[in-house]
């Protein structure tokens, strides 16, 4: 009789803990919420937080909590981490480079380590032996590889590459060779340059503070660049020209704002 009374019993225990981990399973798969990421130290509730920009979606799960964000919500807020993204993170000067005499650009920073930068720049090219000066136009796209940190503040770029298109404005230049050459005389457009670029930069944070997600600093950057004639010269006479007869040397610095 003990036997059986003993059967029994073990059963009912293992009935039980096979419900408990059924309601568990059931609890995790019904409630929806949305995780993020609250940047204020203050406990604050998500809706707040959104409200005050301290908090950012990162993931939507499975849990059970005290604030509900509706679907339309949740669209909502992924349009704006989206829209926020489209923000320039940083601000550039940068003298020479076959872009102008100085340039003056906003660009963006993204990649997993932020390894890839892409700025717009306007430029002016002072008029010298023409009649007025010029401006320009610059699309360029960096590559940084990787950083080294010599010390808790000061980061460094051992070695950038990338590429920039270049447009110049001006009646006097154009895409398309003009009817009063004979054909074939222009093979190139005189408007748009494309240049390769390689250099370094040292980077010296002045805020870089995780609880509100700010990371600003200043660079200093140097590059040296050639175009797309310049390459297709050195390649027909290469016993002629010396890099200094092609190769330019631009300055600059940035600011990177968040």
């Amino acid at each position: 009789m003990k036997k059986v009374i003993a059967i029994i019993i073990l059963i009912l225990s293992l009935v039980q803990k096979n419900q408990a981990t059924e309601v568990d399973t059931i609890r995790v798969t019904i409630y929806d919420t949305v995780r993020v990421v609250v940047y204020d130290t203050l406990k604050v509730g998500i809706s707040t937080a959104l409200r005050r920009n301290e908090a950012k979606v990162v993931e939507v799960i499975k849990t059970n909590g005290q604030d509900t964000i509706t679907r339309q919500m949740q669209k909502t807020i992924r349009y704006l981490n989206w829209w926020a993204k489209m923000l320039p993170r940083k601000v550039t000067m940068q003298f020479a480079g076959n872009m102008g005499a100085v340039s003056l650009g906003i660009g963006w920073k993204y990649g997993k380590k932020d390894q890839l930068e892409s700025d717009m720049f306007v430029g002016v090219v002072p008029k010298h032996d023409s009649d007025r000066a010029k401006a320009t136009m610059t699309l360029k796209q960096l590559i940084v590889p990787f950083h080294i940190e010599p010390g808790e503040k000061v980061h460094l770029a051992p070695f950038t590459i990338g590429g920039y298109m270049n447009m110049i404005f001006g009646d006097e230049f154009w895409t398309n060779q003009p009817d009063r050459y004979p054909s074939g005389y222009y093979w190139f457009s005189t408007r748009f340059r494309f240049n390769l670029c390689v250099g370094q930069r040292v980077e010296f944070n002045i805020i870089d503070d995780q609880t509100i997600n700010i990371h600003r600093n200043v660079a200093f950057f140097y590059e040296f660049s050639v175009n797309d004639l310049y390459m297709i010269e050195v390649f027909k006479n290469p016993r002629y020209l010396k890099p200094k007869d092609f190769v330019t040397l631009s300055l600059g610095f940035s600011m990177q704002l968040f």
